[in-house]
């Protein structure tokens, strides 16, 4: 049998020890929520919202996502790159929460359990980070509330 050591648990009995983050070593989780009410207009194809920005030195932990019934439309939640709204772009990459569609009853999704090397699981957040929804599929519904909570470890 060999004993081997995590890179956080072999800083505390190396010596002189090291520093470990307190964000990966007894850090507190903290949630960052928004939601964003349609109220009376349709999402198109595109269409991108600016939920919320997640602090430098994060680790993200999970997302969940509920929409009640906006007739249709398809959304996704990922990180936004600056500037990407101004410029017309409008893109974002469902690195958060995959494309879902919100049809007729309220829907519920969360972080893909799917792990690629492109998704966010446990990511350390090294510059500050923009998190959206982007309307993947628009639809011509205009009553909804789309909510969005990112929970993340902080030191």
């Amino acid at each position: 049998m060999t004993v081997r050591y995590g890179t956080n648990y072999a800083k505390t009995i190396a010596f002189p020890p090291d520093k470990i983050s307190t964000a990966e070593s007894f850090g507190k989780l903290y949630s960052s929520y928004d939601e964003y009410n349609l109220n009376g207009t349709a999402l198109a194809t595109g269409d991108l919202i600016y939920m919320m920005k997640i602090p430098v030195g994060a680790i993200l932990v999970n997302a969940v996502l509920l929409s009640s019934a906006v007739n249709g439309i398809t959304i996704a939640v990922g990180q936004i790159a600056p500037g990407q709204l101004e410029d017309g772009a409008g893109t974002s990459v469902a690195n958060i929460i995959p494309a879902t569609a919100v049809t007729t009853t309220p829907v519920i999704a969360q972080m893909t359990t799917a792990i690629t090397a492109t998704s966010f699981h446990l990511l350390k957040v090294t510059s500050e980070m923009q998190i959206g929804i982007k309307a993947t599929v628009g639809a011509a519904g205009t009553t909804g509330l789309i909510k969005l909570m990112v929970i993340y470890a902080m030191s």
